[in-house]
């Protein structure tokens, strides 16, 4: 490498790990899905987790994923940003 770039050869490159294990189809699949929310999946709240979305893409398309993979998949190849569900005190007075 040194001898074809010289300095440039010796610097460290940057490695992005696996390819995305679900093609196209399943991606847009697996955004319709999650869109339609969580109870059309059968939990008792509408909040997705990293876990539960694991789970999703495990059952429908035989794939296994880490939690880390889940949030790169949602975050850099959907798009998708961390949501916080918005909390109302018990005690509120409307």
């Amino acid at each position: 490498m040194y001898r074809n770039k010289k300095r440039k050869g010796l610097k460290s490159q940057a490695t992005w790990g696996q390819p995305c294990k679900l093609s196209s189809k399943q991606k847009e699949d697996l955004v319709v899905r999650l869109v339609k929310g969580a109870m059309q999946e059968g939990y008792s709240t509408e909040l997705w987790t990293l876990e539960r979305i694991a789970r999703l893409i495990r059952k429908y398309y035989h794939v296994q994923y880490t939690g880390v993979g889940v949030w790169k998949l949602l975050r850099n190849v959907l798009g998708w940003s961390c949501q916080k569900p918005e909390r109302r005190a018990l005690e509120r007075d409307e």
